[in-house]
């Protein structure tokens, strides 16, 4: 399996995506490392995304409740 991050503005919109990485938990380090950083630059939302299967596993926000 293999798996990216769908970067989403604060209207749900796509604009752009991680690189793709070979399982879940490579991408969930990724995201960990720079969340902070992609918030800066607007992203409010990201998806993770199951390539293979062609689906979001889930989505959350950047920003703390």
């Amino acid at each position: 399996m293999s798996f990216a991050w769908a970067l989403l503005d604060g209207a749900g919109s796509e604009t752009g995506r991680s690189e793709a990485f070979p399982g879940r938990e490579e991408a969930e380090a990724w995201l960990g490392g720079r969340w902070a950083d992609l918030l800066a630059t607007g992203v409010e939302e990201v998806a993770l995304l199951d390539l293979d299967g062609d689906r979001e596993v889930y989505r959350m926000g950047l920003r703390e409740a």
